[in-house]
């Protein structure tokens, strides 16, 4: 059995395993040639099974009290399984529970270090973060910082132009208030949480010198050095074409929506796009329901044409999210293995993020990103539309678009494609 077989065959096994018992007769037959494989398993509470059923198969719950509404977890049931591929196997695991949030969320933050209180800043929001603080949670504040490259890149742009460069060169080159919020980000991460859950009142172990000096590190090495970053730049800018594409679905005709499911797919298929999961079954329900879609209504026929790109890139900014969660998951900060959550007060992303969720994920030592199954398998969720099975998921089509990838799917190419079709959206709606 080669090794493509194996994680075929555990992938199978994952997608129709119900209860934990099964999780040790997966685990029992994973071939050595899947050394080093990680996966993270989410299955309903089953309350009647010991708390760790099996010697080599640790499990884990979400933490007591978090607010659904705005903490998004990233895995769809609360209990979690964790098995590998190791030459050694030790019960239990070391468990980072990390916290992002996105620009909505870091604007309260902002306010509450500026005031040292939660003076303004809206009643649930304040509710929220009391809770994350008093329980002393990992803050993160790398999605909001990805979310800004907009602004950090041109800083980059003149930067690298020229013949000096230090940290402290590329700081005074961004914008003032980002670099303080950048700053109290870094305060913010320093909050005594002993004296805040005894006093429930702010203060630092950290001065505000201190935050400055360190966000000036962090600035130049993200936005300067990583790698990293490019890597989720270029994914956001193939999510934006994507969602030029279901916008123009959506709108080219009247058509059902099986069919427009269908002409959004061969704009995939045919014009170089990688298939992507997530944002196809988000648009087969928009197809289907265009109001309960509530993250593609920043994108409707009738705002303002000369602001779509922006819209439509700002869309596509938040459904970055789950991936920067997939790396976050590879990543293990604390731990052996991070548990991500998401923190936004912005209710058409929260409804985005809750459309998919995730049964378990697999990696290994080398993934950038985590690789996310969801709990209805492809043919289940588009059995409305089985001519997609028999043609776009083919094994013919499949090998075509694999094909094509290396070639069409450059950042500089998926740029072009993405201007040349947006002058075609422009005009359909105009």
């Amino acid at each position: 059995m080669t090794t493509v077989d194996s994680e075929t065959a555990l992938i199978h096994a994952l997608s129709v395993t119900q209860i934990p018992q099964h999780l040790q007769i997966v685990q029992a037959h994973m071939t050595n040639r899947l050394h080093g494989t990680r996966a993270i398993v989410s299955l309903p509470m089953a309350p009647l099974l010991p708390p760790v059923p099996f010697p080599s198969i640790s499990m884990v719950t979400f933490p007591d009290g978090l607010d659904r509404d705005y903490i998004l977890p990233y895995f769809s049931h609360p209990t979690l399984y964790f098995i590998q591929k190791a030459r050694l196997h030790r019960i239990g695991y070391r468990i980072d529970y990390t916290i992002s949030l996105d620009s909505n969320a870091a604007s309260y933050i902002r306010s509450i270090v500026e005031k040292s209180s939660f003076d303004g800043v809206p009643q649930q929001a304040a509710k929220t973060i009391d809770h994350i603080l008093t329980q002393n949670y990992n803050f993160d504040f790398l999605f909001y910082a990805f979310e800004q490259i907009r602004q950090a890149d041109r800083a980059v742009r003149v930067f690298k132009k020229e013949p000096v460069q230090s940290p402290l060169r590329f700081w005074k080159k961004l914008n003032r208030k980002f670099r303080q919020n950048l700053a109290f980000a870094q305060l913010f991460n320093a909050i005594d949480n002993k004296y805040y859950q005894r006093e429930h009142k702010f203060r630092y172990e950290i001065t505000l010198l201190e935050a400055t000096r360190r966000a000036v590190k962090f600035a130049y090495e993200f936005y300067v050095l990583s790698s990293e970053i490019r890597f989720l730049a270029e994914l956001q800018r193939a999510i934006l074409l994507q969602l030029i594409w279901i916008i123009q679905s959506q709108y080219e005709s009247k058509d059902p929506p099986t069919a427009k499911l269908l002409a959004y797919l061969h704009r995939v298929h045919s014009r170089g796009g990688r298939y992507m999961d997530r944002e196809t079954r988000l648009a087969f329900d928009y197809f289907k329901h265009p109001d309960a879609v509530p993250l593609f209504s920043k994108a409707r026929r009738f705002g303002d044409a000369d602001s779509l790109l922006r819209r439509l890139s700002n869309i596509a900014w938040d459904m970055t999210a789950p991936r920067f969660l997939e790396m976050v998951i590879t990543a293990r900060l604390q731990g052996d293995f991070s548990i991500p959550f998401f923190l936004s007060f912005d209710k058409a992303l929260c409804d985005a993020f809750r459309r998919y969720p995730v049964k378990f994920v697999m990696f290994n030592e080398g993934s950038i990103m985590a690789r996310p199954f969801p709990e209805t398998a492809s043919d289940a969720y588009f059995q409305e539309c089985p001519e997609v099975l028999t043609t776009f998921f083919s094994p013919e089509s499949r090998r075509e678009r694999d094909q094509r990838a290396g070639q069409e799917s450059s950042p500089a190419a998926v740029w072009r494609r993405t201007l040349r079709d947006y002058r075609d959206l422009r005009r359909l709606l105009s």
